[in-house]
């Protein structure tokens, strides 16, 4: 069972830059070759770096703006398995990008070496982002209601979904992971696309092989008034966010043997408050090579650690 762990958290304080280190984060992910947390800061509009042992701050990068190393509305981070490359949806202007790093030592950081997703239909909005075991992204488009398809190199493959109010819909689609086939229901063929359905309130599962949908997991009758971020642990338990002020929760799925949905074992419900354990509107998951589960609480503007 997940609990919080004590006197771990990254929190607003003052930066390298003299401003506040977080301040609405969105979406975390974590490098385990350099063993850095990586935060996206959607309030100004860069990525924050943390050493992962001491939880210090590394130089914040990024700014506000339309250039290659400018921002704007962060949504999903996630490493592309065999590029390396930091890829980052920039909401805000409409692409998602892809940064690499400088140089081979610990000390050097990401920059920008190319942006995808215009030529995949307007208007483009990602939300997510994600990769599959082979190297091709996914992409939840907030203003389509789809999820863009991409290959390795960024080149736009097909769209899945659309608007609407059946099980085969998405309403705003949120953040989404993969779920290794090893993990999947027994009656999956391939790996899963897990995708929050915000508007609808619930995850969708769609097959990573064939674009297929296979089912809707957590409905209406649960607690939820949207969906916010999803992930998987090293253990393949599902993790899930939701809701803001008194209805932030993460609840914990496990979904491995079942044929189409997910069993719940544990929620964590926040309430709105800011103490240790509690959230306001929990939003991006991950987890690091320990499997230590970290959690940006948006509206408090820190991390939590969960182990």
């Amino acid at each position: 069972m997940r609990k919080a762990r004590s006197k771990k958290k990254l929190s607003m304080g003052l930066n390298k830059r003299g401003r506040e280190s977080l301040y609405y984060p969105s979406s975390i992910t974590f490098d385990r070759q350099r063993q850095h947390i990586i935060v996206a800061d959607d309030s100004h509009n860069c990525i924050e770096f943390f050493e992962r042992k001491s939880l210090e701050q590394v130089t914040p990068y990024g700014s506000t703006g339309q250039l290659m190393n400018r921002f704007s509305s962060l949504r999903g981070l996630c490493f592309q398995p065999f590029t390396r490359h930091l890829l980052l949806g920039d909401s805000g202007n409409n692409c998602v990008r892809a940064l690499a790093r400088s140089g081979d030592s610990d000390n050097d950081v990401y920059e920008v070496c190319h942006s995808f997703g215009q030529g995949c239909g307007d208007p483009f909005s990602p939300n997510g982002v994600c990769c599959t075991s082979d190297g091709s992204i996914a992409v939840t488009d907030n203003r389509s209601h789809q999820i863009k398809r991409f290959d390795a190199a960024g080149r736009f493959v097909g769209a899945i979904s659309g608007p609407g109010d059946d099980s085969e819909c998405l309403e705003h689609p949120g953040d989404i992971c993969c779920l290794d086939q090893r993990f999947a229901p027994s009656s999956s063929a391939s790996s899963l696309l897990l995708v929050c359905d915000s508007n609808h309130c619930r995850v969708s599962a769609w097959s990573a092989r064939d674009n297929q949908f296979v089912f809707c997991a957590l409905g209406l009758s649960l607690p939820f008034r949207t969906t916010n971020g999803v992930c998987v642990d090293l253990n393949g338990f599902v993790y899930i966010t939701s809701g803001t002020g008194s209805t932030s929760m993460m609840q914990v799925y496990d979904v491995r043997g079942g044929e189409s949905n997910f069993v719940l074992c544990q929620s964590f419900r926040g309430r709105g408050g800011d103490t240790l354990g509690e959230f306001n509107e929990p939003s991006g998951l991950c987890v690091d090579d320990t499997n230590v589960l970290m959690i940006t609480d948006t509206l408090n503007h820190r991390v939590q650690f969960f182990e």
